[in-house]
């Protein structure tokens, strides 16, 4: 959505610094107003929550990795800011520079309600200040870009500088989308014995590993566009940047090794051939070998299939039917006597049964009242559980953002992740998922399918989904992990509470620590409340509201953070003595086979059952 709104105002803006004395104090090196996004007057409360969002940002947010984030006010007036240092600078200075930046950058462009601008005093000291209406956090944006460069040019060994330039630019991008939460790289690498070339590369913390990597990759491209002969340059974008020169202009101590010159050789055209012949022996080498290998494991994996297959035939012509009536089954295990009890779980008894041909059973009868065993909830620590939530989270990231096609799940819930043997959580059954492309958003549906409980008001209400319709379930599923509570089966004192109503009353009566599992209160419960924080964001009743997963893996994944106030749940239940019921069936032409009664005011259908579309999409 970003992508296609800065399309409408991309900027060039060529500043010429290198030849200029060093300032004595920070300038402001580049900046853009936004001018197809809107205006704000003078007196409005978009106004005065930038300037509360700008006077407390270096005062009150906590710096995390030179990168600054906050929020403020509600919409549609909210506004976000955003602010990044180059690696190498201290926290002090940082915070000097972001504070000349939100001192000047509403004078730069007054009125804007989005707006970006760079500052630098040309030596160590460099940041970057953006605030705009909507949620940046997570989201990878190339536009508007800009172009800073040196006045000189290369004038001997252009291509060896180009080529050094180009290798140096992409081991750093490489260096940088591996670096975890860091986000850049620094370092240099030699054009000759007397010309070293240095780089550095900077994503914003927020971004994933790949989103990290496309913005420096499509900063990489636009280089010919400013500085294929410069022998110094920058390409800047609101997301990532990276710089290059001659001279070293960032501390040493955050730089990796230095990358030797390759050696010349005294035969190039002779070397060249040979190269190229010993080349050409390897990949037919290759080739032939990677082909007779293929061919040997097609084969053995046919003969394998063919073993098994014969071997099934075999088992099911000596095994009668596998389906026995109650009347055998209670012969066999001697009416269920005790002394054939084998062990006993959470849905039942194990018994060893004797079939008339002599072949030995084991039979589970179930239990009426088949529930857990209550240790296992202990076996389910709270670093188990985050380890659980974490998983779920990337996963649900990878599916919205990271996936050739934005995937749109709509029946996430508890029983739909898969827990391996190492508690690695498995996101399954995408039988109702949606695949959008990357520019969709939203979209409308006359069938609304899905477990009630998890689905978000405007699905059920209007069929609209989005991602943030998954984002609400999720928020669901968050609360479900850490109060080790059903949201359908959820029990408190007062029987008109949902898991979501308790939840809200309780933040709201500064008792949130009463929901969390009671196996888990002596554990640390500072992680456990963050949860149940970003969950209350998540089941927000407006989906703007909400944050996207990459957002939420942000803040799980970080202490230095603000997290907004959330506002009320969808579907919060008010204590009434009579419950206020609704109908709302989707009331559109061409939609008739559908109708659906929401009841506000009492919980929601128990039945987990998942409802499947039975005609192809």
């Amino acid at each position: 959505m970003a992508s296609s709104r800065l399309r409408f105002f991309l900027s060039l803006y060529f500043i010429y610094y290198f030849d200029l004395t060093v300032a004595d104090e920070l300038q402001s090196l580049y900046h853009d107003c936004y001018v197809n996004n809107g205006n704000y007057t003078t007196n409005s409360t978009y106004k005065a929550n930038l300037n509360h969002l700008l006077n407390s940002l270096t005062n009150t947010t906590p710096i995390y990795n030179g990168f600054y984030h906050s929020s403020y006010g509600k919409n549609p007036d909210k506004v976000y800011g955003s602010a990044i240092c180059r690696p190498d600078m201290d926290p002090d200075t940082c915070r000097d520079c972001v504070t000349v930046a939100t001192r000047n950058l509403a004078s730069l462009c007054p009125n804007f309600r989005m707006a970006i601008g760079g500052y630098d005093d040309y030596n160590y000291t460099n940041c970057m200040l953006r605030y705009a209406y909507y949620d940046m956090i997570g989201v990878m944006e190339n536009a508007p870009y800009f172009f800073v460069y040196s006045l000189s040019n290369i004038t001997e060994n252009v291509e060896e500088f180009n080529q050094t330039r180009q290798s140096l630019l992409q081991r750093l991008i490489s260096q940088a989308t591996a670096g975890g939460s860091n986000k850049y790289a620094a370092g240099e690498e030699a054009v000759s014995t007397i010309v070293t070339l240095y780089g550095l590369v900077q994503c914003t913390p927020d971004l994933t590993e790949s989103k990290c990597n496309e913005c420096l990759i499509d900063a990489n491209k636009l280089l010919p566009n400013c500085c294929d002969t410069r022998q110094g340059g920058r390409v800047i974008t609101p997301s990532c940047s990276f710089r290059y020169e001659t001279n070293e202009f960032y501390e040493s101590s955050i730089a990796g090794p230095p990358v030797s010159p390759p050696t010349p050789s005294t035969n190039t055209t002779t070397q060249k051939g040979k190269n190229n012949y010993i080349i050409i022996i390897i990949v037919v080498v290759s080739v032939v070998t990677s082909v007779i290998l293929i061919i040997g494991i097609i084969i053995l994996l046919r003969w394998r299939k063919r073993k098994e297959k014969n071997e099934n035939v075999e088992e099911i012509k000596d095994t009668e039917s596998l389906q026995f009536d109650f009347g055998t089954i209670q012969i066999a295990t001697d009416n269920f006597s005790d002394d054939n009890k084998l062990g006993q779980g959470g849905f039942g008894v194990v018994y060893k049964g004797t079939l008339s041909n002599g072949q030995q059973v084991a039979v589970k009868r179930l239990s009426k009242n088949s529930k857990q065993d209550p240790i296992k909830c202990e076996y389910m620590d709270w670093e188990r559980r985050y380890k659980i939530i974490g998983g779920i989270s990337r996963g649900l990231l990878y599916l919205h953002e990271d996936s050739r096609l934005r995937i749109i799940h709509r029946d996430l819930k508890a029983s739909n992740i898969l827990l391996d043997l190492d508690m690695n959580p498995k996101i399954s059954d995408f039988g109702m998922a949606k695949l959008f492309e990357v520019d969709e958003s939203q979209s409308d549906t006359n069938q609304v399918v899905g477990t009630f409980g998890y689905m978000a008001p405007e699905y059920i209400k209007y069929g609209r989904f989005s991602v943030k319709s998954d984002v609400y379930s999720f928020g669901v599923l968050l609360l479900e992990i850490v109060s080790g509570q059903k949201r359908s089966g959820f029990g408190s004192k007062d029987e008109s509470d949902d898991l979501l109503t308790y939840a809200w009353k309780s933040w709201n009566e500064e008792s949130t620590v009463n929901l969390i599992d009671p196996t888990m209160r002596d554990s640390p419960t500072t992680e456990m409340i963050k949860c149940i924080h970003i969950a209350l964001l998540c089941v927000q009743e407006s989906a703007s509201d909400r944050p996207t997963m990459g957002s939420v893996v942000f803040m799980l994944n970080t202490d230095f953070v603000n997290l907004p106030a959330p506002s009320k749940p969808g579907f919060y239940m008010h204590s009434s003595s009579k419950p206020v019921t609704t109908s709302s069936s989707l009331e559109r032409s061409g939609s008739s086979n559908l109708n659906r009664h929401r009841i506000e005011g009492v919980p929601l259908s128990q039945n987990e059952v998942s409802i499947t579309e039975l005609y192809p999409r």
